[in-house]
């Protein structure tokens, strides 16, 4: 509970903003995507199209039973946001947004795996594996709090 000392509804108010306009923003996509049935379009040919795909899997679709799916996903996130009140400083905004965006997105595709069970993927880079809004968001929250940890580390 130490951890919570510093944090005042002002902090929390930025991530849960963050997170739902993280999750909001991905929903609205995959349903306008899904709305295109199984068409692709090339946007930049050879380089970028969309095109709608279940991912059954998880990253980089690494196959696991949708049991351990549906299970895990609630665990990684309560152990993540453990990790983040443990070791990082909580009255930061950039952690706050950082941490939207990975819990945005990760809610997102958590909602796929129980209305799909799969995660509804649509944007296609080079050979890329296909990807959707979400997962950019879970990884650019997570490489940023690799990148700058020394700097919003708690002392």
């Amino acid at each position: 509970m130490l951890a919570m000392k510093n944090i005042t509804w002002r902090y929390i108010g930025v991530f849960v903003l963050v997170a739902v306009f993280t999750f909001v923003i991905d929903r609205i996509a995959k349903v306008y995507f899904i709305g295109m049935s199984n068409e692709n379009f090339e946007i930049i040919p050879n380089i970028f199209a969309i095109s709608v795909q279940e991912n059954p899997g998880i990253a980089f679709s690494i196959q696991l039973p949708y049991i351990v799916q549906i299970v895990l996903t609630p665990l990684l996130i309560i152990v993540g946001l453990k990790f983040a009140f443990d070791y990082l400083q909580m009255n930061k905004n950039f952690v706050l947004i950082t941490l939207g965006f990975v819990v945005g997105g990760a809610m997102s595709n958590y909602v796929d795996r129980i209305l799909y069970h799969a995660v509804i993927d649509y944007l296609s880079f080079w050979s890329y594996p296909v990807f959707n809004v979400a997962d950019s968001f879970i990884v650019i929250g997570i490489f940023l709090i690799a990148i700058f940890y020394g700097k919003i580390k708690r002392v």
